[in-house]
């Protein structure tokens, strides 16, 4: 039954081509500048100043950053412009002040980071609890998706000290209170903290709209920014979210390095979306450098064993494999996918140790995402195909 699913799945989910996601250019952009430190003759050849320049070129005149296609986030919810910023692409506005500080002050990029401010200081609200933003507030002004706050956060720390004045005074007061939003919205158990997917306290109306699912892919993409945050301003209450979440996370690693995407009331799912799960390299190595943890460099090396062993196919990574199995759901080349691939990469031979074979392997699918121009095949679409499929499924659940 199950590979039935599989095959029908498959089907549905025909990825659309000729896509350019906001995703693809940061995250090649994050692995480009950790070459910088890594590897100063070895990053002095690659397309920086293009992928940042096309960064800029692609920023809305809001200020926003679009992800590059629509998508579904959360019940009936999905972006309704075509061009519409929403607040993961944030991280654009992070990508952009670290080639500022650390490679040019450019008058032009220093344009774009102050467009991309402007966006968070018009849609930031105020809760009872601290700041938080919707996740697509041009769509739904709801909080909604809690993760949205945490790249927020990471993409006011980043700019702290390039803002100055009043401006700087207001980042710091939103990020002060995004902290303490954060770490409202935790589940604490004992040393342990986590965060649902969706807010959890929103009015009648809100909450049918959520679920109960974690996520714990997207987490490790939360943690990874709020210790880079706490790096530009401390906190103690954002510093001890850092260390809940990674004893949460930590304690999800099975001893082959899996970490199941996501969890709900019925169980963990067996799909690996590689382009998340490899944030989890991200997110320890980061922590094992700035908190000198042992057991954090081992869960790292862990999940980029398991990242090569069964996600590596010699010329990019598979997006998607079946831990069950260890059989490859999707082989497609999705530049977005393997653009998170490389980052994290770069950020395990920048805060663990450097790894040679696997930037060996990353500059080949560098390679791959340069000849495309950043663009490709994309999984996460919503298509005429899954919008039938969905109201299938809906009509033979009544």
């Amino acid at each position: 039954m199950k590979q039935i699913k599989n095959i029908i799945l498959k089907f549905v989910n025909k990825p659309q081509g000729g896509v350019l996601s906001s995703q693809t250019l940061y995250e090649t952009a994050f692995y480009l500048l950790n070459l910088n430190v890594i590897d100063n003759e070895l990053y002095a050849k690659r397309s920086l100043e293009l992928v940042i320049k096309k960064i800029v070129d692609t920023q809305l005149p809001d200020g926003g950053f679009d992800l590059g296609y629509d998508f579904i986030f959360g019940k009936g919810l999905h972006k309704k412009h075509d061009k519409e910023g929403t607040s993961p692409e944030l991280l654009s506005v992070s990508a952009l002040a670290r080639y500022y500080k650390e490679v040019e002050k450019s008058a032009e990029v220093l344009g774009a980071i102050n467009k991309g401010v402007d966006w968070i200081f018009d849609r930031t609200i105020e809760t009872k609890n601290g700041y938080a933003i919707p996740y697509a507030p041009d769509s739904y002004d709801k909080i909604h998706i809690t993760n949205a706050t945490s790249f927020t956060v990471g993409a006011l720390a980043s700019v702290i000290n390039i803002l100055e004045g009043d401006r700087q005074n207001k980042a710091k007061l939103y990020l002060v209170g995004m902290y303490n939003f954060m770490n409202e919205q935790l589940e604490i158990s004992g040393s342990s903290g986590y965060w649902p997917y969706f807010y959890q306290k929103g009015t009648e109306s809100e909450l049918a709209l959520v679920n109960d699912k974690v996520d714990n892919y997207h987490m490790a993409q939360q943690l990874y920014h709020h210790i880079l945050a706490e790096q530009e301003l401390p906190n103690s209450g954002n510093e001890g979210l850092i260390h809940s979440v990674y004893t949460y996370l930590s304690g999800q690693v099975k001893a082959d390095g899996f970490v199941p995407y996501t969890i709900n009331s019925k169980g963990a799912s067996d799909k690996v979306s590689v382009w998340g799960y490899s944030s989890l390299i991200s997110a320890f190595s980061l922590y094992s450098k700035i908190y000198d943890v042992d057991e954090a460099r081992t869960l790292a090396t862990n999940v980029k064993g398991y990242l090569f062993k069964y996600c590596w196919n010699g010329h990019h990574f598979s997006p998607v494999i079946l831990n069950s199995s260890k059989a490859i759901f999707d082989n497609n080349f999705y530049p977005r996918s393997d653009a998170w691939v490389l980052h994290s990469i770069s950020d395990y031979s920048r805060y663990v140790e450097v790894d040679e074979p696997s930037l060996q392997c990353s500059d080949i699918v560098l390679n791959k995402i340069l000849a495309n121009d950043f663009s490709g095949l994309e999984n996460h679409t919503i298509t005429a195909r899954k919008k039938l499929f969905a109201t299938i499924v809906g009509l033979l659940r009544g």
